[in-house]
């Protein structure tokens, strides 16, 4: 595809929006073009760095996003074969200051109903802080 525009960085907005699985640039000066790209599968600069050698020896994967997909997702890299754990510690303190919040967004999702299947999601928080604060308040 060849899109004609009338400054590199209008290039780049539609570049971008389109979010191409290969794009190349080829410019008097690539790298500040570059520094522009929020969404391409692989970036390929100047004129002596053709897709098809991303494709087949230069790139670390010929698995590219496409159809636009390249605005939500990445090429495939070994990070697709890793599985990551979140850990989340949180005192007392930061409990009872977010636990409205839970409240409220568990709420809106309508799991405020002890009918629903994630019913203890709301009242979860409500009830470790209000324990923790009927432990604070007898142990005065």
């Amino acid at each position: 595809m060849v899109v004609v525009t009338d400054s590199p960085e209008q290039a780049m907005a539609v570049s971008n929006f389109i979010a191409p699985e290969h794009l190349e640039i080829q410019t008097a000066d690539n790298e500040a073009l570059v520094a522009m790209v929020r969404n391409a599968g692989a970036v390929f600069c100047g004129r002596y760095a053709p897709a098809s050698l991303g494709d087949y020896v230069a790139g670390p994967s010929h698995v590219l996003p496409t159809n636009g997909t390249a605005r939500f997702a990445s090429a495939l890299t070994v990070h697709d074969f890793m599985k990551d754990v979140h850990i989340v510690f949180v005192e007392q303190a930061g409990l009872e200051a977010m636990g409205d919040a839970v409240e409220a967004l568990a709420g809106a999702e309508g799991q405020a109903r002890p009918s629903s299947d994630r019913w203890s999601h709301h009242h979860s928080s409500r009830t470790r802080s209000r324990s923790s604060l009927a432990r604070r308040v007898s142990s005065r």
